[in-house]
C-alpha cells in the first residue's frame, strides 16, 4: 500500500525520513527522550487526522446528503485508505523500535 502514496504529489517518503532524522540529530536530549515526542506528535497527527474523518462523517451523513455533492472522488477515497494503512504499518515499526 505504500506504494500508492507515492503517487500523491508532495509525498515522499525518503525525503520525509531524512528531514526526520535531521532534526533528530539536531536534538542533543537522550533517544529515549527524543523518540518518545516523535511518537507523541505521530499520534497526535492521527487524531487530529481521526477528528477530520469523523467531521467528514457527519457532513455525509446529514439528513440531506443525496441533494449535496460528494465530498471525495474515489480516488481521495482509496488514497485516504492507502495512507491509514501506511501509517498503520509505521505506526506498528515504530513502536517496534521502543
Amino acid at each position: 500500500k505504500t506504494s500508492d502514496l507515492q503517487s500523491v504529489p508532495g509525498f515522499d517518503i525518503p525525503r520525509s525520513r531524512e528531514e526526520v532524522r535531521a532534526e533528530l540529530a539536531r536534538d542533543a536530549r537522550p533517544f529515549r527522550s527524543k523518540a518518545m515526542d516523535a511518537i507523541s506528535r505521530f499520534r497526535e497527527g492521527q487524531l487530529s487526522m481521526a477528528d477530520k474523518q469523523a467531521d467528514l462523517q457527519r457532513t455525509m451523513a446529514g439528513p440531506d446528503w443525496p441533494t449535496e455533492d460528494w465530498p471525495l472522488t474515489t480516488q481521495d477515497a482509496k488514497l485516504v485508505g492507502a495512507a491509514e494503512v501506511a501509517l498503520q504499518e509505521e505506526l506498528a515499526r515504530l513502536n517496534g523500535l521502543i
